[in-house]
């Protein structure tokens, strides 16, 4: 191993590292149905540590589900989720602020925030925004790629519909509360309606470029300043349909990061990485249900087949250029930094 690959991984082991976006909770929702208990120890935090990754917003149900009440299913994963998490407490924490997070991570505990995909949830109620906030939730993705109470999502980009009356209430009173509105997945008039009511509490947790990788879950140049305009970010995702049009590899996820860092600095580029690679036929079947895009066959980037592979994206990094404090703000710190202003300033409970 070259004396840069050892420098490389030091960076990476030295620097707080965050997975903006991840659907694990649908694998321990399945597990734990089954009976089977400390799901996330046993399976997925070697993962993590292998991976040097401190710190993940973990997805608990929204408008993917396959089954008749989102609400109920996000219940019964919020549930799960904190029950495997207390099984582990000298390993695992649920946090709901970027201090708690940071103190957990200090301590040698993987931190774990909360986040859904999709308001469908909320059956059209802030009481019910109230209810899963109170329950430790802190991230919310407005849409998933179909239509809900809230908007248009990113499979009706030919839709009139943007955010709708009730979705602008959302968004005013997450900001107002110290929540996360995450813009993934969201068609660009529910995107641009969102952007519009300048709360400063926008973000995209896992979409690459546009101009890179045309895809309707891909970001403009217009869009990336707009959230860069808020001081939000832009988490670049693994999926391999959002990053090229043949087989990736670790070079193309770079090409992504080092874009958004030209267009508007590199301290508004996170990680969302979006690996599904523990439950892909489910998702696959949720995404052909939903009438979205095809996700097909596919693999992840050559270089990141897994999560265990995330340090050779700070060795591409350095080997490009990026210096150490840039790779480390790309890998946790621009993350921490936004939601510091996000949930911690603002945060009402």
């Amino acid at each position: 191993m070259s004396d840069d690959v050892l420098t490389a991984r030091l960076t990476h082991r030295r620097a707080l590292v965050v997975d903006g976006h991840s659907d694990i909770p649908v694998d321990v929702v399945n597990r734990r149905r089954r009976g089977e208990s400390h799901v996330l120890g046993r399976l997925h935090l070697p993962a993590w540590r292998e991976g040097g990754v401190n710190a993940a917003v973990l997805t608990v149900g929204g408008d993917q589900s396959l089954e008749a009440s989102p609400s109920r299913y996000a219940m019964e994963a919020i549930d799960h989720l904190r029950n495997d998490v207390a099984d582990q407490p000298q390993h695992l924490a649920m946090v709901t602020t970027a201090t708690d997070l940071s103190r957990e991570v200090e301590d040698g505990r993987f931190a774990i925030l909360m986040n859904m995909e999709g308001g469908m949830p909320l059956e059209g109620s802030l009481e019910n925004l109230e209810r899963f906030y109170e329950l430790g939730v802190r991230f919310m993705t407005l849409t998933w790629n179909v239509r809900n109470e809230l908007g248009t999502g990113a499979s009706h980009q030919d839709s009139d519909g943007g955010l709708t009356e009730f979705g602008s209430r959302v968004v005013k009173t997450m900001a107002d509360m110290g929540m996360v509105a995450d813009l993934s997945h969201a068609s660009t008039a529910t995107f641009w309606d969102a952007v519009g009511l300048e709360q400063g509490n926008v973000v995209a947790s896992h979409s690459n470029v546009a101009s890179l990788r045309p895809h309707p879950r891909n970001l403009t140049d217009e869009q990336i300043r707009a959230l860069a305009n808020q001081d939000g970010f832009v988490g670049m995702t693994f999926f391999p349909e959002f990053l090229h049009s043949d087989r990736p590899g670790v070079r193309e996820v770079v090409d992504h990061v080092a874009y958004v860092g030209e267009l508007v600095g590199i301290e508004h580029v996170v990680l969302g990485t979006d690996y599904i690679d523990f439950a892909k036929e489910e998702i696959e079947a949720r995404l052909r249900q939903s009438g979205a895009y095809d996700a097909g066959e596919f693999e992840y980037p050559r270089g990141l087949k897994t999560i265990h592979s995330l340090p050779n994206l700070t060795c591409e990094m350095t080997k490009r250029g990026f210096s150490d404090s840039d790779v480390s703000a790309v890998l946790g710190g621009n993350f921490l930094r936004v939601c510091h202003r996000i949930l911690d300033e603002r945060q009402t409970g």
